[in-house]
Formats: structure tokens, C-alpha cells, sequence
């Protein structure tokens, strides 16, 4: 009986193990590559200009509701 429960536990020990170890890997990375053209109105590209960029990010769709 007592070498059952010993079983059991180890056998729930490494199903916590392996959980933890899975959500350790399922980290957000600290940033995001984005590359685009930024065009006028007549569609040609805009050189050597600073601009502005914002990123809103919904849930669902694009008309979602804004997450961030």
C-alpha cells in the first residue's frame, strides 16, 4: 500500500514539474518586428519623413473590443 501512494505522488510530482515547466516556455517576448510602406494619397511611398505610428490591438475582430 505504501508503495502506491509513493507511485502516486512521484507520479503527480512530475505532472506539476512538467506544467511549470510548460508555462516557464509560454512567455511573452518584449517586442514585436513590423515593417511597412507608409503611402500617401496618391499611393506613392513617403521618404525621409518622421512619423507617428498606434497600434491597437482587439479581441475577437476588428471591431472587437481593444485589448491594448
Amino acid at each position: 500500500m505504501k508503495k502506491i501512494f509513493t507511485l502516486i505522488n512521484s507520479l503527480l510530482l512530475a505532472g506539476l514539474m512538467l506544467v511549470i515547466t510548460n508555462n516557464a516556455k509560454a512567455q511573452v517576448p518584449q517586442g514585436m518586428n513590423y515593417q511597412a510602406i507608409v503611402r500617401d494619397a496618391s499611393g506613392n511611398p513617403i521618404l525621409n519623413t518622421a512619423i507617428c505610428l498606434r497600434f491597437t490591438i482587439h479581441s475577437g475582430s476588428g471591431v472587437g473590443p481593444i485589448q491594448y
